[in-house]
């Protein structure tokens, strides 16, 4: 099994990981399921990064995951190539910035 390494989470500042990646549905911050539910149900009720309003269902879980040779995406879903090491990386990479953009774009909206 490859691992990506996709950032900390802003919570306890590990590693998150392709398995264990959620992310809040309003501003697309990602964090461990449980750091996540725990800092929300302890009272903070906000992202911890951006502080937009968050409940438990706004956590939904990211898939990122390897698939043949063609590569689709979806509202729901990365599906990287798995061809070599080398492209998934750089497609990995790629989704990252896209994900990045768009959780920016509603920090500023």
């Amino acid at each position: 099994m490859v691992y990506y390494e996709l950032g900390d989470c802003t919570v306890c500042l590990h590693s998150l990981y392709i398995e264990n990646i959620y992310t809040l549905k309003n501003c697309n911050h990602t964090f461990h399921r449980e750091c996540i539910e725990k800092w929300i149900t302890e009272g903070s009720r906000t992202c911890p990064r951006c502080r937009v309003s968050a409940t438990l269902n706004d956590i939904k879980q990211l898939f990122l995951e390897e698939a043949g040779d063609s590569s689709d995406e979806s509202s729901d879903e990365f599906t990287l190539s798995s061809s070599n090491r080398s492209t998934q990386n750089s497609n990995l990479m790629e989704a990252i910035r896209h994900l990045t953009y768009f959780s920016s774009q509603s920090i500023i909206s």
